[in-house]
């Protein structure tokens, strides 16, 4: 074979596996394209919805329901300083009359749709073919660069090397210590088991509060009066301190006075209570003279009486009178003054 014709078997061979990479790139290329592209809907209701802002929208994107493609949008305009979208939606498909337009984001490549969602108690009458939905039941989508430049002066304040060190110090702590990491993950676990165990009681706990607040919901006049009382009371205690403290003052004064007074005062009661019961244990031996003592007492003033009821026969005038008791207390005078009557000198 000569060399012109084993050179022609190798381009032929060459040619040939171009073909067939050529042919499976179209393919591919056939099928993403497919796969973008917006399918037919059959036909579709006209709609239109008022933003204050459409920021990455664009003309085709999808419609969708319940995260399920029902039509694409068809343009944009201006209308008083607003964005109006127009959008097209499968005629089989029922768009309420409170249908929440927003526009949300497809992937992570910043592509958005237009969602239209039911809210909570909505109606069921069916949108009007050409109607538009007002501002105040659409959304506007999430701005990531404001959200982003609302980081900034923490990102602004972080510096590399204090990053480096975090995660330095975090693998050196961590270095050694897989025991320890795995006894910890061990008692996660238990942790977690227990809080699932415990999902019953949990529940009750959370049903609990739900009628807590309910409650707090139900009578938040009440709360927010309260609430309000509360904070004239407080001003009225800052306004009033000085007055607080000077009288919190006079009761710790009181209470040193207090003080001083009952330790000056414990040697006495203790005096009287030992004497108390000296009392106490002598009126025990002694009662069946003392009831005796009475009797004889009774009998001599009914005697003094009656002799006082036939005439004047005995006058009786104490000039003094003394009380003792035997082992507790010694001769005292029950006078009540010093001086003495003139029938007694």
């Amino acid at each position: 074979m000569s060399s012109w014709t084993r050179a022609l078997a190798a381009t032929r061979w060459q040619l040939l596996g171009v073909a067939v990479f050529t042919a499976l790139t179209l393919i591919a290329t056939g099928m993403v394209l497919g796969t973008i592209r917006s399918g037919s809907l059959g036909p579709t209701h006209e709609y239109s919805a008022v933003f204050s802002d459409i920021a990455g929208l664009k003309k085709g994107a999808d419609v969708r329901i319940a995260g399920v493609r029902v039509g694409r949008v068809t343009g944009f305009e201006l209308d008083q300083g607003r964005a109006k979208v127009s959008f097209e939606v499968s005629s089989d498909q029922v768009v309420g009359k409170d249908s929440i337009a927003s526009i949300n984001f497809l992937n992570l490549m910043g592509q958005k749709y237009l969602g239209l969602d039911n809210p909570p108690g909505a109606s069921s009458q069916r949108l009007t073919e050409g109607s538009t939905i007002g501002i105040d039941q659409t959304r506007a989508p999430l701005d990531l660069t404001e959200l982003f430049n609302s980081f900034k002066p923490v990102f602004e304040l972080i510096k590399p090397e204090d990053v480096n060190d975090l995660f330095a110090n975090v693998v050196a702590v961590l270095q050694g210590e897989g025991p320890t990491i795995a006894s910890l993950t061990k008692q996660t676990a238990t942790l977690t088991t227990t809080l699932v165990e415990r999902d019953e009681v949990i529940g009750q706990v959370i049903d609990n509060l739900t009628t807590v607040m309910d409650s707090v919901n139900a009578n938040k006049t009440v709360v927010t009066d309260m609430i309000a009382s509360l904070d004239t009371l407080t001003q009225g205690v800052a306004n009033d301190q000085e007055v607080l403290m000077a009288g919190l003052d006079n009761m710790h004064r009181l209470s040193q006075e207090t003080s001083s007074l009952l330790d000056e005062s414990v040697p006495t009661i203790n005096r009287n209570v030992r004497s108390l019961n000296a009392f106490e244990g002598s009126f025990q031996q002694r009662k069946d003279q003392i009831v005796q003592g009475m009797t004889d007492a009774q009998g001599l003033l009914e005697t003094y009486l009656k002799s006082l009821g036939v005439g004047s026969f005995l006058n009786v005038y104490v000039c003094q009178a003394y009380l003792t008791i035997v082992g507790m207390l010694d001769k005292q005078s029950l006078s009540m003054s010093d001086q003495t009557s003139s029938r007694c000198r």
